[in-house]
Parts: C-alpha cells; sequence; structure tokens
C-alpha cells in the first residue's frame, strides 16, 4: 500500500482503534495489521509521532500500567474531544469515499 495513502489518515487509524479499547502502541500497530490482513501497517515512528500529536492535541491520554512481569507499559485511550474528532473524520472519509467512487472508473481497462 502507497504510505501517502496511509500517512494522511493515521490520526483517523489511530483514533478507531483506541474507540474499541485503550491500548498500547505496539497492539495498535498488530491490530491494525491483523484487521487489514497485512494491507496497512504503521511504522514506528509515523505511530508514535502520531500519538504524541493527539495527546497534545487533547484527544487522547496516555497512562503507565505495570504488567505482572514487573515491566511499564504505556496505554493510550480517546478521550470525549477524540470521539467528537473522529465523527468528524469519519463523515469527511464518507464524503471522500462518495467523491472518489464518483470519480473513479468501475471497470478495469
Amino acid at each position: 500500500m502507497d504510505r501517502e495513502l496511509i500517512r494522511g489518515n493515521i490520526p483517523t487509524l489511530i483514533l478507531s482503534l483506541l474507540a474499541e479499547t485503550p491500548s498500547y502502541a505496539y497492539e495498535m500497530s498488530e491490530n491494525l495489521k491483523k484487521q487489514t490482513g497485512g494491507v496497512i501497517t504503521l511504522l514506528d515512528g509515523s505511530l508514535y509521532n502520531s500519538l504524541k500529536q493527539l495527546e497534545e492535541l487533547g484527544l487522547v491520554r496516555s497512562y503507565w500500567e505495570t504488567q505482572p512481569n514487573g515491566r511499564e507499559r504505556r496505554y493510550y485511550e480517546i478521550l470525549e474531544e477524540g470521539w467528537q474528532e473522529l465523527q468528524i473524520r469519519l463523515k469527511q472519509w464518507q464524503e471522500f469515499q462518495v467523491a472518489m467512487n464518483i470519480v473513479l472508473p468501475t471497470n478495469n481497462r
């Protein structure tokens, strides 16, 4: 998949994943890969940068949780403002999808 197609949608993908359940970065990346059959994968740098930006915007928050083995893991959860932003982004995506379907050819010539 073209990285440019993914790059502009990383925040939406993250918000959508966090809408399901709080998660840590590696888990988000693996869930996305699994859900898309490997079509969409996130590079660590892109994922962490986007998480940081979403946190700075007040759309998600992070917290540390100690695992049974004693290691700490940073979890992220979506905030109310993040839910609102996700709804806006989903509406925009649906409008974009409709417009693209109108313009793109339907046959494989």
